[in-house]
């Protein structure tokens, strides 16, 4: 079945990505921009379950020291400390 784009800023959306892809035609990037636009709906998880894998990161970590001299660190790591 066709497929035509009627609306102009829809055609020039699909030029862009035709052209940033290196794809051939703006059928293939607007075939290309569903398929990855729909695969990233599905991979992605709900937000909660996001903020919770943070959140259970930094329990692994452990609590925050509050002497914890960053700047002293961050210079031995250089070696200027």
């Amino acid at each position: 079945m066709p497929f035509y784009i009627r609306n102009d800023e829809a055609g020039r959306l699909a030029e862009e990505y035709r052209a940033l892809t290196g794809l051939p035609s703006k059928s293939d990037a607007v075939i290309a921009a569903l398929r990855r636009a729909i695969a990233d709906r599905r991979d992605a998880s709900p937000l909660a379950e996001r903020v919770e894998a943070v959140v259970e990161a930094a329990r692994r970590l452990g609590p925050h020291d509050p002497a914890f001299d960053m700047k002293r660190f961050s210079d031995e790591l250089s070696g200027e400390g």
